[in-house]
Formats: C-alpha cells, sequence, structure tokens
C-alpha cells in the first residue's frame, strides 16, 4: 500500500511555478510527509528499509544525516 497517495476528497496542492516548490533536502535527510512536509533525518540503519553499505559483520548506527558502521568482535576494517 502506498503512503504518498492521497486520501479521496484530500486537499492535493500542486505547483505550478517550479521556484516555489520546496527544495531538496540534504544527503541523509527526507520530506515526512513525502514532497512538502519538512526535512527530517531519515534511518539508514531502519531493518525494514536498509540504505546502509555495512558489511552483514559490521553494526550498523544511525547519525543524523548520516550512519557509522562498527566490526563486530573479531573483525577488522580492510585497509
Amino acid at each position: 500500500t502506498r503512503t504518498d497517495v492521497p486520501a479521496p476528497g484530500s486537499l492535493v496542492l500542486v505547483w505550478t511555478d517550479p521556484d516555489a516548490a520546496p527544495g531538496a533536502c540534504p544527503a541523509g535527510y527526507e520530506r515526512d510527509p513525502p514532497v512538502f512536509g519538512p526535512c527530517v533525518d531519515y534511518d539508514e540503519c531502519d531493518t525494514a528499509n536498509r540504505r546502509d553499505n555495512c558489511d552483514t559483520n559490521a553494526a550498523c548506527s544511525n547519525t543524523l544525516g548520516s550512519f557509522l558502521c562498527a566490526c563486530n568482535a573479531g573483525y577488522l576494517t580492510p585497509t
């Protein structure tokens, strides 16, 4: 089920002037609700919607606008 589609009978705003529409969010942020909501940090480590590139032997930690990977015990970062 899509959540970005307005419910029947909802008011929908359409920007006719491209310069009046909200700009893109900085990296690591997205609009919530989509398109016109404020820019909010998204959790790259969310197990339901992974956006990180951490190895399977590393733990992902969300940070504002980004994420960190930390090697699990017994593993090292390749050099």
